[in-house]
């Protein structure tokens, strides 16, 4: 994705398409998100020069995520987040439907990729280190789809200004930077409200 290009070489770029292929090779799981390489320049980026500490770190993320957020339920994960979106966002919501945006086209992305494509680097690097460093996977992986609807508190005013299907698709692909830890905060923040407001 371009904002990773930005930062990787053509040598590391040949560490990622080796490291996806044998991660592949030698996963037992049953099913891969399509884009799984696409989740690997942050530990690139991070290893730099080390491709066996990259590959088990990306192994580490991997086994921790099909066990949390398992590929299969990708439709019901989807299902769940576009409801919560559409109640706590109504006016984005309709601002996008009008602009015929469907949830498809952002939405998988957001929660399968965990934002990697759509941040800016800096601020990806710093939302996946929060998710490692968490004592919780309440507070780790299991917060992202909270991240996501946090993200969209940052652009609800930017998107519902925008006229046009093509820059609110953009937006929704290339979010602007952010806080991060004000965005963790207010994720941490919406969970609780859905918690007590009995949406899911």
């Amino acid at each position: 994705t371009p904002q990773w290009q930005s930062v990787l070489d053509s040598k590391n770029r040949e560490v990622v398409e080796r490291v996806a292929a044998c991660y592949i090779a030698n996963c037992l799981q049953t099913q891969l998100p399509p884009n799984v390489a696409l989740m690997l320049p942050p530990f690139v980026t991070v290893c730099t020069g080390q491709e066996v500490e990259t590959y088990y770190c990306f192994h580490g993320l991997m086994c921790l995520y099909n066990t949390l957020m398992p590929p299969e339920e990708m439709g019901l994960r989807v299902a769940r987040f576009v409801m919560l979106f559409k109640v706590i966002y109504p006016e984005v919501n309709a601002a996008l439907e009008e602009e015929e945006v469907e949830p498809n086209e952002w939405v998988v992305s957001w929660l399968e990729i965990l934002l990697c494509r759509e941040l800016p680097v800096d601020n990806a690097l710093r939302l996946w280190d929060s998710y490692f460093a968490a004592d919780t996977p309440e507070d780790g992986l299991l917060l992202h789809p909270y991240v996501c609807l946090a993200v969209m508190e940052n652009i609800q005013g930017t998107l519902i200004e925008l006229s046009e299907r093509s820059e609110m698709l953009s937006t929704l692909q290339h979010l602007p930077a952010m806080d991060m830890e004000h965005v963790i905060t207010q994720a941490q923040s919406i969970r609780d409200e859905v918690r007590v407001r009995n949406l899911l």
